[in-house]
């Protein structure tokens, strides 16, 4: 038996990516896989199905990935975000091998389909690991509140390797001012930090460990410092009363266990998730984000009224990527025994 070749950013040290792997197993756990590990290429030993190749998961729809592809062999794409529009064009450019194609936000559906393509939306598929969460955790002993911030490395990174001193100091400013609304949040939650990435080019704990010195309440901040399995990640978010992020996965994964956040994020795909759930009160880009702005957006959090409207995102979004999730298992399963058929 061949293995399914699966594409996308693997072995990154990146607890969103790393969980989509999971996803894949839970979804096809009939089906022999076999996942491209950047730097380290597929596994050693493995015979690798060269007619199908799975595209999946994340903002992956760049040359980067498909030309990775075996030349000829059909693509299945699987719970992908477009973190730009034009990048319909990688897509336009291998159409006719494109078996059907799952986006992560519903406004990229129809453009896709422009192109000839079967095309569905599913929620971010990391929303399918709900299946393997165990009981509700133990809240705070003394009956306070926690409130659990993500943040990511990635602007600064970025800006140190290009040497990019414009954007480098917006980030320093922007470490400033984000370090007050912490302290805000540190009079009515017990704050802990929590990364998402450890690459060396994305490294979360650098970027944590430049914004609590600049923090007035630093000494009662928590900080995980080791790297946790995606499903330990997920059941620590569901410890806390208050997600703040900064990443796409933390806000999936508060959406995912009913919990109230604030996104702090200036990327595309954080941004339609929120106003496409009619949660843009909660959205705060870094470039403008102001105390202010984000006392507003905790007070709006912590509104039943919010609070009821998530829990009702969260089920939708469930009940949604999982239908979807049978729709892919049959399709990739058509796909697969019509090769053997061959």
């Amino acid at each position: 038996m061949t293995a399914l070749r699966v594409i996308g950013w693997f072995g990154r040290r990146n607890s969103g990516d790393e969980a989509f792997r999971t996803v894949h197993t839970l979804v096809l756990p009939d089906t022999e896989l076999a996942w491209l590990v950047h730097g380290a290429g597929f596994p050693e030993g493995v015979a690798l199905d060269d007619s199908l190749v799975l595209i999946s998961a994340g903002d992956i729809v760049l040359p980067f990935y498909f030309d990775l592809i075996p030349p000829g062999a059909r693509i299945i794409v699987y719970g992908v975000g477009l973190a730009w529009q034009e990048q319909i064009e990688t897509l336009r450019a291998v159409r006719d091998r494109v078996v059907a194609v799952w986006v992560r936000n519903e406004s990229d559906v129809a453009g896709v389909r422009e192109l000839g393509i079967e095309t569905f939306y599913t929620p971010d598929i990391a929303l399918l690991l709900h299946r393997l969460l165990g009981e509700a955790p133990a809240r705070l002993p003394d009956g306070g509140k926690k409130a659990i911030v993500t943040i990511t490395d990635s602007p600064r990174a970025d800006a140190l390797r290009r040497n990019d001193l414009g954007r480098f100091l917006e980030m320093q400013s922007f470490c400033n001012r984000f370090a007050v609304a912490m302290d805000y949040t540190a009079q009515y939650y017990k704050m802990e930090f929590v990364p998402f990435s450890f690459d060396r080019n994305d490294f979360d704990l650098a970027a944590i460990y430049d914004i609590i010195p600049r923090m007035q309440s630093r000494d009662g901040v928590n900080v995980v410092e080791t790297e946790l399995e995606p499903l330990a990640t997920i059941e620590h978010i569901r410890t806390a009363d208050l997600v703040v992020s900064m990443k796409f996965h933390g806000v999936i994964y508060a959406i995912m266990n009913n919990i109230p956040f604030i996104a702090v994020s200036d990327t595309r795909k954080v941004g339609a998730l929120c106003t496409e759930l009619g949660l843009g009160e909660l959205l705060l880009p870094p470039a403008s984000f102001q105390a202010d702005a984000f006392k507003r957006a905790l007070t709006y959090a912590e509104q039943p009224e919010t609070r009821a409207l998530i829990a009702e995102v969260s089920k939708k979004l469930i009940e949604t990527a999982e239908t979807e999730a049978e729709r892919f298992r049959g399709i990739v399963k058509a796909a697969l025994e019509k090769k053997k058929k061959k």
